[in-house]
């Protein structure tokens, strides 16, 4: 598979861990809120109660409370831990060492093409330095010297074999 493809299938497993990672959020806050209205409303019999209003049916709505907040607590442990399960880092992190592969394919490509132009020019140089050689011993000019001198960057480069910073 091509690291293009690659990268492709990476960016949609990323966004794929993030839209779970989203659901299984909003499941956790569903949870939690609805954990949150019923002890609201136990709270709010509770202090009716408290203030001597007692009304008929405040022993079976806090049982149904309770035994609904007791089924909640296992939901939202279990929602809690799918959410934990999501490893969006490891995705996103996949994802940047392929995207970072392939800067390095292109740069590397980008470097032979370089070398080749680099080598094109320095055979395009020799036949020019020759032919003004060639020239220059039918003209009187006997020394490369007198009709070409190459500039200090270039007597550096090759000097030296590589490009100053």
């Amino acid at each position: 598979m091509s690291l293009s493809h690659q990268i492709a299938n990476a960016e949609q497993a990323v966004a794929k861990a993030k839209q779970e990672l989203a659901e299984r959020q909003a499941r956790v806050k569903q949870i939690t809120q609805r954990q949150a209205s019923l002890q609201a409303a136990r709270a709010t019999i509770i202090g009716e109660r408290s203030q001597g209003i007692d009304q008929a049916d405040h022993g079976a709505r806090l049982a149904l409370i309770q035994a609904d907040l007791e089924v909640l607590e296992p939901q939202r442990v279990k929602a809690l831990d799918a959410v934990n399960k999501i490893d969006v880092a490891s995705a996103e992190q996949h994802l940047d060492q392929l995207r970072k592969q392939q800067q390095l394919a292109e740069l590397e490509q980008q470097h032979s093409a370089l070398i080749a132009n680099a080598n094109i020019l320095a055979a395009k140089l020799v036949d020019t330095v020759t032919e003004l050689a060639v020239i220059g011993r039918q003209t009187g000019r006997h020394t490369l010297g007198q009709s070409w001198v190459p500039s200090q960057p270039l007597v550096k480069l090759t000097q030296h074999g590589w490009v100053p910073r």
